[in-house]
C-alpha cells in the first residue's frame, strides 16, 4: 500500500518549503499507521500459564519438562530411581510443536 494522502495537502507540492515539508510529515505520520515491519507476525501468542509452570526453554529451543513420581510415597522407592526422578530431561519429539505454541517467547 502506498502513502496515503491527506486532503489539505492535495496541490501543494510547488508553494513553500514549510508548508511542503508540514504536508509530507503527515503524509509519512499517516502511512506509518500501514507499514508492515519485517518479522513481526500478528496477532502476538499468549503464554499458557499452566504450561510455564511446568515446561521451560533451553538455549537451543527444546522444551524441558520434570519427571514425575518423585513428591510422595518415596519410602518404596530405590535411591537411584529418585535420584533419576528429580533430573528433568527432554519432553518428547511429537509433544515439541504443542509445548513451543504454548511457550512462545
Amino acid at each position: 500500500m502506498g502513502a496515503r494522502q491527506v486532503p489539505d495537502c492535495e496541490g501543494f507540492q510547488n508553494f513553500e518549503r514549510q508548508t511542503d515539508s508540514r504536508c509530507s510529515r503527515a503524509i509519512i505520520r499517516e502511512s506509518f499507521l500501514f507499514v508492515k515491519i519485517p518479522g513481526i507476525t500478528m496477532p502476538k501468542l499468549k503464554t499458557h500459564k499452566g504450561a510455564s509452570k511446568r515446561f521451560k526453554k533451553t538455549g537451543t529451543g527444546k522444551v524441558v519438562r520434570n519427571h514425575a513420581f518423585g513428591r510422595h510415597i518415596l519410602t518404596s522407592k530405590p535411591h537411584k530411581r529418585k535420584k533419576k526422578l528429580h533430573k528433568s530431561v527432554v519432553a518428547d519429539k511429537a509433544d515439541q510443536p504443542v509445548l513451543k505454541r504454548m511457550i512462545p517467547y
